[in-house]
């Protein structure tokens, strides 16, 4: 494979979309970003593989930043699935180039909110090692949340 081919692929923008969720990759920013959409019709299982999908981006592309909007969202993150998803983060993850900086939007309904920070929360006490200099920041909208993720690492 010549050098042109490993430039353009690792600069190509890759976007996923689904009726739950939109995964897009910023290579310029070193970014991926998820919007999770209002669907009233998502299942656990249906999150589940939406994170699968999400997994394997960042495994293809080690990005810097995340950026994870759930402000739209109704989905209520049970407790098992934090569990699962923590899991997933450390079997998939672990000792993977993580991002740097995780800008999170949730929906601002208390439940929804509290479950999205309780994952959060899980993946960092079984990540606490490998996160070092990880910085995360909470936001009640997209601008601000870009504004920061944008700023300098």
């Amino acid at each position: 494979m010549g050098f042109g081919k490993l430039f353009s692929k690792s600069l190509k923008m890759e976007h996923y979309n689904s009726p739950f969720s939109e995964i897009t990759y910023h290579p310029w920013q070193a970014l991926i970003r998820i919007y999770w959409k209002n669907n009233p019709k998502i299942t656990d299982t249906d999150f589940r593989q939406e994170h699968l999908v999400l997994i394997q981006m960042f495994k293809d592309h080690k990005p810097k930043r995340y950026l994870s909007n759930m402000s739209d969202s109704d989905f209520v993150i049970a407790p098992e699935t934090q569990e699962w998803l923590s899991g997933l983060v450390m079997r998939e993850l672990v000792g993977e180039s993580l991002f740097e900086k995780v800008a999170v939007i949730p929906n601002q309904e208390f439940f929804n909110q509290l479950s999205t920070e309780q994952t959060v929360e899980e993946i960092l006490e079984k990540r606490k090692a490998a996160i070092g200099k990880l910085k995360i920041q909470y936001f009640d909208n997209e601008t601000a949340a870009q504004s920061w993720i944008l700023s300098e690492v």
